[in-house]
């Protein structure tokens, strides 16, 4: 059974050992530049993730035996090594995008890799239409990132990570309903880390974290939700709900609200982003509560028939 004593000591740590990291990064190498602040902001999040999945037995294999290792070892760290890149002024816009659009482009096949999916013998996939998922998937990574690039940019600040951040929890939470608890579960290190993240760079008052965190947040989102529901029993509808959550954080950005105090928008992004994993986490507990009392019932049946 989940315990949610450990997740807490799990998040607690992944989080206070982002911000601790990220606090010291930030002093040290004061006045922040672009490239100094971007690596700080990557390595807080990286620490958050390890010391996480540690604490949660997490630990990936290699070679990488399933999806969740893969995602882990290949999909994260590669996420990583992109958004590196790209806090290099050097490089252009477009040479960031390619490596970003070549990433999601390969996210889906690689965390499917060696299943019964990819070989036809999934029961109710064909190859065809995994084919035709998987560049739905793609093409829905990149424009939710390049969206949520363009709404950093245009409307720097923390609550775009925090947004984010609780998105990967009900993510994970959702995950966990649906029966893939060990998916879930690798969720809640990458909100921690997005939040302790934001927390320090609230603290010391510099500027917000770069969109190349936010970017390595939104692949980890991405991986956990494509193993949900290829792994799991999340359904689709779900999957998209709560993948696309983030974007309604753009509901901030009316003219009504432009002209409030930063505190305010902030609740209103957060707010806006809130209403679909409510409704989605309701219906997961739903779906759940159903499934345990019809269990409970065939195993009464059972023993007393």
């Amino acid at each position: 059974m989940p315990d949610p004593v450990l997740f807490a000591k799990a998040m607690i740590a992944a989080g206070a050992a982002s911000a601790l990291l990220v606090a010291a990064g930030l002093l040290w190498s004061r006045p922040a530049g672009t490239v100094r602040s971007g690596v700080v902001w990557l390595l807080g999040l990286a620490v958050a993730i390890f010391v996480g999945t540690r604490l949660l037995n997490l630990s990936p294999h290699w070679p990488p035996r399933d999806g969740l290792d893969r995602l882990l070892f290949v999909i994260l760290p590669a996420a990583f090594v992109v958004e590196l890149i790209g806090r290099f002024p050097q490089v252009p816009r477009w040479a960031i995008w390619t490596l970003r659009g070549g990433l999601a482009a390969s996210a889906g096949r690689v965390l499917l890799h060696s299943s019964s999916y990819l070989d036809g013998s999934a029961s109710d996939w064909t190859i065809g239409q995994i084919r035709i998922a998987l560049v739905i998937a793609a093409g829905a990574l990149l424009a939710v990132w390049w969206v949520l690039d363009r709404l950093v940019q245009r409307s720097p600040g923390v609550s775009v990570s925090f947004a984010l951040a609780g998105v990967c929890i009900a993510a994970g939470l959702a995950l966990m309903l649906s029966g893939y608890a060990t998916g879930g579960q690798a969720a809640l290190p990458l909100a921690a880390g997005l939040v302790g993240i934001a927390v320090a760079t609230l603290v010391l008052k510099t500027a917000s974290p770069t969109p190349g965190v936010l970017g390595v947040g939104l692949v980890g989102l991405f991986g956990i939700l494509i193993l949900g529901r290829f792994f799991g029993e999340l359904s689709t509808g779900r999957a998209i709900a709560i993948f696309v959550a983030p974007l309604l954080a753009w509901g901030a950005e009316l003219s009504v609200l432009r002209n409030r105090k930063p505190w305010q928008i902030a609740a209103v992004r957060l707010a806006l982003v809130a209403i679909p994993l409510a409704v989605v986490l309701f219906l997961a507990q739903q779906d759940f509560a159903s499934k345990s009392a019809a269990a409970g019932a065939d195993e009464y049946e059972m023993y007393n028939p």
